[in-house]
């Protein structure tokens, strides 16, 4: 971006003076061209810069072809394309100008978040498109895949007291926990609750799964539409609403998921009309829906799709009733809206899906917050990216009313979303009016009139520069209980590595041996086979192979023992049919007569070892041509 030409710069407009943007990462290309090929080369483990011959056997037989210009041009690309200049996308808040502006200021005094920034880089440069477009779709679908992990050894290992907590209903308390978002627990993470004693109070949309309605009470209300706006604002009061027993929760979790394919709201849940009502209006006026352009038939559609899957599915399933062209629609208009110059007169929430996510995440957060008990704890799921302004604003608000706020995430490639652990709530601190003390001024910000629909802004959830650097370097170098985000943004870079490494070995390799097959199928299993050949073998598979060899010399003895078993009591027609088997034999084909001779010797001695299966042959088959002889 030309921010030299930008109305307003982004950097001005927070009170900073932006870092140098690195050469040839987040969307610059370098003039130089060593620079530039060492750099594609040596950056982010993607390719050596001593041997420019060997890439990446991620993209087959073509990337030994490609040369470390290509290999630039094509990362610079897929950095610009992202418009946040980490390579990923802000699918949730639609706001890659502030989390560029963000990472322009951190990067230089962190190094872990330089070292997640160049594992993306480095996947950027190994994968070729179908598995780059996979990566960046996979970090954000992976989510809720391992709860019961991440909920019972994850959080254990990071909170001292997440397992006192619970275990308190096995000292005979009644212990209740409230889940309020947009989408209800998962499975997994009700049985986990619910065998350990507690009791469950969801507010979501979408009803839970079947199986523990005996257990777990169920609110259908939708924080993110302004119908329900009431019945929260009831929620949060000292009656409780809908909920006036338990007043208090001793766990809450909040699990706002966001999705890339999620369909747009209709625009009368901006306005808190109904539909019908709304219908009329806009037949009476022609308003121009908040600045965006008239409906076409495809937007018509998918308003259509969104009202009628409105509280009746998950967002996982009502991302399948969405076609490919209304994605890509949506990221076009996204990408205009990202990458405008400057924040904007209005800001850089301009369309009512961001609007509706922030209206979810601001109502859940305020709910559990009214009805959490003092020492309690509060679970909050990030699904956008860890380095998001939108979550140092949310850490750094919590942190005055809580011990200790962790932010983590699991291991592995499995599930990528990140939780905020906030333990031990302080809630005479929370109720407190003193400025700058209490928590009278988070509480003021869930409740002012810019929460309204229309009016919030992403950019009305970031911190001043000064104070962002201030949360980002909490607790760094091991000087908090808490975890931090350098331990955060340490594990995400090896999961990144992990997700590219996997991407570029077993997918890549798959096709390939898929479209060998397709041309050559000799070719291909010989592929297969040399792969399995070179593949590392464990103990366990070299133990059945010993067993086998133990087993082959101990089988000629009973091989033989049972051989002789069953040829000892030969039968009287199979003797005397014998003569006239050899005569038969001899006169059929001479040449077999020195063959029969010695079968006969074989006959007359004692069988030893494995010899059943010529001296069967010698007895049965002579025995059949008798037969037809005769």
């Amino acid at each position: 971006l030309d921010r030299s030409k930008a109305d307003a710069s982004p950097s001005v407009r927070r009170g900073c003076v932006p870092a140098a943007m690195s050469p040839g990462r987040r969307g610059s290309v370098n003039k130089d061209p060593a620079t530039s090929t060492a750099r594609a080369a040596g950056q982010g483990g993607g390719v050596d810069a001593d041997a420019p011959k060997k890439p990446s056997s991620s993209a087959g037989a073509k990337a030994k072809k490609e040369k470390p210009e290509d290999i630039e041009k094509r990362t610079a690309r897929r950095m610009e394309d992202s418009a946040t200049g980490v390579g990923l996308r802000d699918w949730c808040w639609n706001a890659s100008l502030l989390v560029k502006d963000c990472i322009d200021e951190l990067e230089s005094e962190l190094p872990m978040l330089r070292h997640m920034l160049d594992s993306i880089y480095g996947a950027a440069q190994v994968l070729n498109n179908d598995n780059w477009r996979r990566f960046s779709e996979l970090v954000f679908d992976r989510v809720h895949c391992q709860d019961h992990e991440v909920h019972g050894a994850l959080f254990a290992k990071v909170e001292p007291t997440w397992r006192q907590m619970l275990y308190t209903p096995r000292g005979g308390t009644t212990c209740v926990f409230l889940h309020v978002g947009t989408e209800p627990p998962s499975t997994p993470l009700m049985n986990l609750l619910t065998k350990l004693g507690w009791f469950g109070v969801v507010i979501t949309p979408v009803a839970p799964e079947p199986g523990n309605e005996d257990l777990i009470q169920h609110v259908k209300l939708d924080p993110g539409h302004d119908r329900d706006r009431e019945e929260f604002v009831a929620l949060a009061s000292k009656r409780g609403g809908q909920l006036p027993k338990p007043s208090q929760f001793l766990l809450a979790f909040v699990n706002c998921v966001f999705g890339p394919h999620d369909p747009e709201p209709e625009s009368d849940e901006e306005l808190g009309m109904t539909s019908r009502s709304a219908k009329k209006d806009s037949e009476e006026a022609d308003f121009d829906n908040f600045g965006e352009d008239d409906d076409d038939e495809e937007a018509q559609v998918l308003r259509k799709t969104a009202a009628s899957s409105s509280g009746a599915a998950t967002s996982w399933e009502r991302a399948q009733w969405v076609t490919q062209e209304q994605v890509l629609r949506r990221e076009e208009k996204s990408k205009q809206c990202s990458t405008a110059s400057g924040y904007g007169r209005l800001g850089v929430t301009r369309y009512p899906d961001v609007r509706k996510r922030l209206r979810a995440l601001n109502t859940s957060l305020a709910v559990a917050l009214q009805r959490l008990k003092n020492g309690g704890t509060l679970v909050i799921l990030w699904p956008g990216i860890p380095c998001h302004p939108v979550m140092f604003f949310i850490t750094a608000s919590l942190r005055p009313l809580f011990a200790r706020v962790h932010v983590v995430a699991n291991d592995g490639v499995k599930t990528f979303e990140s939780y905020i652990v906030c333990a031990n709530f302080y809630r005479e601190k929370a109720n407190d009016a003193t400025p700058g003390e209490g928590g009278s001024a988070l509480m003021s910000f869930f409740s002012c009139a810019y929460r309204r629909p229309a009016l919030d802004d992403v950019l009305l959830w970031t911190l001043p520069a000064s104070e962002e650097m201030a949360e980002a370097l909490f607790g760094l170098g091991g000087s908090s209980k808490s975890k931090s985000y350098d331990e955060l943004w340490s594990l995400y870079a090896q999961k990144y590595k992990q997700l590219a490494a996997e991407l570029d070995m077993d997918v890549t390799k798959v096709k390939v041996a898929r479209e060998q097959k397709q041309k050559d199928p000799l070719k291909a299993d010989k592929f297969m086979k040399d792969r399995e050949d070179k593949a590392p073998k464990s103990k366990d598979d070299k133990q059945p192979k010993a067993k086998a060899k133990a087993q082959a010399k101990v089988a000629p003895k009973s091989q033989a023992d049972s051989s002789t078993s069953e040829d000892a009591p030969k039968p009287a027609a199979a003797q005397q049919a014998a003569p006239v088997a050899a005569e038969a034999q001899e006169k059929a084909a001479s040449p077999a007569k020195g063959h029969d001779k010695g079968q006969g010797k074989t006959e007359a001695k004692e069988p030893k070892g494995n010899t059943k299966a010529p001296e069967t042959f010698a007895v049965t088959a002579p025995a059949a041509v008798a037969a037809e002889a005769l």
